[in-house]
């Protein structure tokens, strides 16, 4: 029969299960990945665990106190489908926006530039009483609902590789921790969807729609520079350090009519270097393996709640910056409706908006004998980036601007089985609860994890 102790960690874990959780230190800037774990373990470990179970009578006082850690921990991430601004189901490959055709022939010509050949032929072809050098700015033929003149791309993420977590403690409350990398990064879209479904607004004809412009999108691509080639490429991951301070404090005790516990409020300050790969910007499936070249800093701040008898629980904030970087040949609009693809590439200094994420958490340690398991609910948002174009107001950044915001919410959960003192054998899955603007992107982790 179970004892009555285990029955009421067992009403406790259930009880918080849903409303508990944790986050990390510095999240990512990329929607496909953007809170990667680096390990199964409690990532609020901060090599406390073996002073917290000195306070609650665990273990004995004199036994050595933790100061190094190394977590190793093989990864696999997937994802088919995303969510748009909207909340709605989208393909991965236009997720960010479908690809306007239409809109290629709207806006300025920027200086010293000329429509490609194919485009050209086109622009005369649908829009006839329009002159070379006259913008053509004709909204109303381009579809709000991007069911006339645009593709859609369906697509396969599976992201494979190997993450590390070493932490060093070298003083009473203060440790240093280091993350990072390696993974494989498979991106293939499918034969896109042809979306031509007449709208009322539109004076073209679907036909002329179809033959200069949907039937031409290979030709337009190559004439335009750009790859629509699949994406598989490796590469290391960018490199993140943070610097720890935790301290336990214990509360009520030696009383007995009171619940005794430890507060253990804690602080970060995370650097992240832009160590991997960038995306190349004619690359029109390529994918970051990091933050895309942008370094980046940030902090959180918490507290949990340690309860001798049953369990762990507490909640953080925190907040990520990016710093700019600058690219050469970015696809970028000459025109507010243009999205998915672009008639003209310039130089462009990006400055990302940053990142906030909130979280809460639980932790049940050896519940179960040896058995640990911690559960975490997440949310993290990417404010809209700034992006400065060369000095020709023929180009609209700002339309660019408006797509690069994102928001998640994500649930961990993972169990750790301690087959010694210093070795424990873990699993996590990360699953997503809802996307705006980002892959449904679902984690698994085993870890192998080394404590001393």
């Amino acid at each position: 029969m179970l004892s009555i102790s285990f029955k009421k960690k067992w009403l406790f874990v259930c009880i918080l299960l849903f409303i508990c959780g944790k986050s990390q230190a510095l999240s990512n800037l990329t929607r496909h990945d953007p809170l990667p774990p680096y390990t199964t373990m409690d990532p609020h470990a901060f090599l406390h665990t073996r002073i917290k179970d000195q306070l609650h009578g665990r273990t004995e006082n004199d036994k050595k106190l933790n100061k190094f850690s190394l977590y190793l921990s093989p990864f696999g991430q997937n994802a088919n489908i995303g969510r748009d601004f909207d909340n709605n189901e989208e393909e991965l490959g236009s997720l960010n926006s479908k690809w306007s055709m239409i809109a290629l022939l709207m806006g300025e010509i920027p200086k010293g530039k000329t429509l490609s050949p194919t485009l050209t032929t086109a622009r005369t072809k649908l829009f006839p009483t329009f002159s070379p050098t006259t913008p053509i700015n004709e909204f109303n033929e381009i579809d709000c609902t991007e069911q006339f003149g645009f593709f859609e791309f369906p697509a396969c993420y599976r992201k494979r590789g190997f993450r590390f977590q070493l932490s060093v403690g070298f003083l009473e409350h203060l440790g240093l921790m280091i993350q990072g990398g390696f993974a494989d990064i498979n991106f293939n879209p499918t034969c896109p969807n042809e979306l031509l479904t007449q709208h009322d607004c539109s004076t073209l004809s679907t036909n002329d729609v179809k033959t200069y412009l949907m039937c031409e999108l290979q030709e337009i691509a190559c004439e335009l520079g750009l790859d629509m080639s699949d994406f598989h490429e490796s590469s290391v991951e960018d490199l993140k350090l943070s610097l720890f301070w935790r301290k336990a404090f214990e509360v009520n005790e030696n009383l007995e009519d009171w619940p005794q516990l430890l507060v253990i409020p804690y602080f970060t300050l995370g650097a992240s270097l832009a160590t991997a790969k960038e995306k190349e910007p004619l690359r029109a499936f390529g994918m970051p393996f990091g933050n895309n070249g942008h370094n980046a800093i940030g902090f959180t701040a918490g507290i949990n709640l340690d309860f001798t008898e049953t369990i762990e629980i507490g909640g953080e904030i925190g907040a990520t910056h990016f710093f700019e970087n600058s690219f050469a040949n970015y696809p970028t609009p000459t025109s507010k409706v243009q999205s998915g693809i672009f008639p003209f590439n310039t130089n462009v200094t990006i400055q990302p908006g940053y990142n906030w994420q909130f979280s809460l958490k639980m932790d049940a340690r050896h519940f179960l004998d040896k058995l640990s398991f911690y559960f975490q609910w997440v949310v993290s948002e990417h404010k809209n980036d700034t992006i400065a174009a060369c000095h020709d107001s023929a180009f609209k950044p700002e339309a660019l601007e408006r797509r690069s915001g994102w928001k998640i919410q994500v649930i961990n959960t993972a169990l750790n089985y301690d087959v010694s003192d210093n070795i424990a054998l873990g699993f996590l899955w990360q699953a997503p609860i809802s996307q705006r603007n980002a892959f449904r992107s679902t984690t698994a982790m085993f870890g192998l994890n080394f404590t001393f």
